[in-house]
């Protein structure tokens, strides 16, 4: 498997790349094709077309992922990232040994607003304009997408004559950025956890970026999760059950 070193023009479409590939092959075109769950890429001699398939990448917005990637690059060029301990995403109030009677607790739950966006932001990973274009509603998931694709290896395969033949690595493995993903999610899986061992046995459980606890008659619970958010520079919601 070869890494091919082209310099390729670059469009971005949000439009669906079925169609397209299909009329590729039916014309027996040569071209180049990688497919993930949120987009399609084709190459065709020195053009790279991209295909958003998720309907929440906003088009207008969809050129964050190379301001995401192009930021994370000059961040770790003067800065060394410490990644976390894996805590695990989804932990519950019996993995760390404590004890939750749910019929005698009532569940309260936080969650934290774009999660892993602000803990780039706040560690400077992303500027504040990019942290600022890629807030809204229609951005989630182009927001989670944009750091998690960093460092990614790309593998593309060839088609010629309308028949996949071999593939090549057109992005290689990048582990520095690969590190910057790990230490955004890491980071977020240690909040939860740190907080869970403050709640100890008012903890049921934390999923991702977002806690459950004893939701007690006083409210402490709630304005201890909050503090500790606050202190963090988190934003969050609270949820009702």
């Amino acid at each position: 498997m070869n890494e091919q070193k082209i310099r390729f023009k670059k469009f971005v479409r949000n439009t669906t790349a079925e169609e397209y590939i299909k009329n590729l092959k039916k014309k027996k075109v040569d071209f180049s094709l990688r497919q993930t769950s949120e987009t399609s890429e084709v190459i065709i001699d020195d053009t790279h077309y991209i295909f958003a398939l998720t309907k929440n990448f906003p088009a207008n917005k969809v050129y964050l992922f190379s301001r995401v990637n192009r930021e994370a690059k000059k961040f770790i060029e003067s800065n060394s990232l410490v990644v976390p301990e894996n805590r695990g995403s989804v932990v519950f109030f019996h993995d760390l040994g404590l004890d939750y009677d749910i019929d005698e607790k009532p569940i309260a739950g936080i969650d934290l607003n774009h999660a892993y966006w602000r803990i780039a932001y706040l560690n400077k990973i992303i500027s504040k304009d990019t942290y600022i274009r890629g807030l809204g509603e229609d951005s989630k998931a182009l927001r989670l997408a944009t750091i998690s694709v960093l460092g990614r290896e790309k593998v593309f395969y060839n088609y010629e004559n309308g028949f996949k033949t071999d593939s090549f690595i057109k992005q290689k493995l990048n582990p520095e950025l690969r590190n910057v993903y790990d230490f955004v999610r890491l980071s977020c899986f240690n909040y939860m956890y740190e907080l869970a061992q403050i709640l100890h046995d008012d903890f049921f459980c934390y999923k991702t970026d977002g806690i459950y606890f004893h939701d007690d008659p006083k409210g402490i619970n709630i304005k201890t999760v909050r503090s500790y958010f606050d202190s963090k520079k988190l934003t969050y919601k609270q949820l009702s059950f």
